[in-house]
């Protein structure tokens, strides 16, 4: 009886853990999902586009979180987190790491890419969320990833804006975040 109750806290534990990563996921694609807002100049001149252009690129984002959403959900359900939301943390830094090229194709498919990936971190910490923790919390776990991935909202705009306006260049940030994502999938993985 008491190593099975060692071994039940061994499980909470790693489960806490990989809801809170997960969370910081989201935190991280939630990021990336506003942060070209703060850098439509830089992007206009970078891909030689206008910022309608840009506008459309950075907008095909939706175009991969769209869909995926469902494909994420599936494959949560068949597949479990450990072996889904690790490939979407490291889409979502191949994504960036595209996006930074400054080749408008490569970028586009880079932004698709982020959007594909970036959808199952809010699916993976609901799903960590709900089978992993008493359903008595689950709502509130739920509500904090939502927490984690508006104030990522919030950190794309306040804390990107301003490195930008102090002189990071954009793929600077695009080659940093990507790197980000993948150290993410790591630990995830």
């Amino acid at each position: 009886p008491e190593s099975s109750s060692r071994s039940e806290d061994a499980l909470k534990k790693t489960a806490g853990v990989a809801w809170v990563v997960t969370a910081v996921y989201y935190f991280y694609q939630y990021t990336l999902r506003s942060a070209p807002a703060v850098m439509m100049p830089q992007l206009s001149d970078a891909f030689g586009m206008t910022a309608t252009a840009v506008a459309s690129m950075v907008g095909l984002f939706y175009y991969g979180y769209s869909p995926f959403s469902l494909v994420a959900g599936a494959a949560m359900d068949g597949l479990g987190p450990r072996k889904v939301v690790p490939l979407g943390a490291a889409t979502v830094g191949i994504g960036a790491l595209m996006f930074a090229t400054g080749d408008g194709v490569v970028a586009s498919i880079g932004r698709f890419l982020q959007g594909a990936g970036g959808v199952f971190a809010l699916v993976g910490a609901a799903y960590i969320a709900t089978t992993n923790f008493p359903a008595s919390r689950a709502a509130t776990l739920i509500g904090a990833t939502q927490m984690f991935g508006m104030a990522g909202g919030s950190a794309g705009q306040f804390v990107v804006g301003p490195m930008i306006g102090a002189g990071v260049s954009w793929s600077t940030f695009w080659v940093g975040m990507g790197i980000g994502g993948l150290a993410i999938s790591v630990l995830l993985f």
